[in-house]
């Protein structure tokens, strides 16, 4: 018989990466934003994808002047992100928000009844019913963002049940 090579293949295991635990999220989102000033640092509102998916959108006064943190709520999951230090353009008759992983510009102001009707309809009926003047603003809205999140490995819980029970199915996390 010829010598032949016989080449062996080692499979490598690698148990830091099994034990890994965590999620990634990415959102790469545009659509029809609706958003409502109380004042030129807060404003709360929603992004209606072009998909049909609906984001609450709430900015609060920022570290620095002319800066606001921004939430962002995923109506469906309920998945929160903030986005710290955007810069925020506001003068009552126009809205520009512009940060790395958010850009929006308003392109239509209501007033009046249609923004009573905008906000009944889209935004918080809460601010309809109220006697202040509220400007509602539409405008392009683009989100785009990845984070992750690591969480923490599971605690086994232990049950205790009784020698004459029988044992039907036992996992990780029940006994049944």
């Amino acid at each position: 018989l010829p010598h032949t090579k016989t080449m062996y293949v080692r499979r490598r295991s690698y148990p830091e990466m099994s034990r890994r635990r965590g999620v990634v999220y990415n959102m790469d989102e545009e659509g029809r934003a609706r958003l409502v000033f109380e004042s030129a640092s807060s404003f709360e509102g929603t992004l209606e994808t072009k998909t049909g998916e609906i984001f609450a959108i709430r900015g609060i006064k920022g570290a620095r002047d002319h800066t606001v943190d921004i939430q962002v709520v995923d109506a469906e999951t309920g998945s929160q992100f903030l986005l710290a230090d955007a810069a925020i353009k506001y003068d009552g008759q126009s809205a520009t928000i512009a940060h790395p992983a958010l850009d929006y510009t308003s392109d239509e102001r209501l007033i009046g009844m249609k923004a009573r009707k905008e906000i009944q309809e889209y935004l918080n009926p809460r601010l309809a019913e109220e006697d202040v003047y509220h400007a509602v603003f539409k405008g392009h809205m683009k989100v785009k963002l990845l984070t992750s999140c690591q969480t923490k490995p599971a605690m086994r819980r232990e049950s205790i049940c009784e020698d004459s029970t029988r044992i039907i199915e036992e996992s990780e996390d029940f006994l049944a």
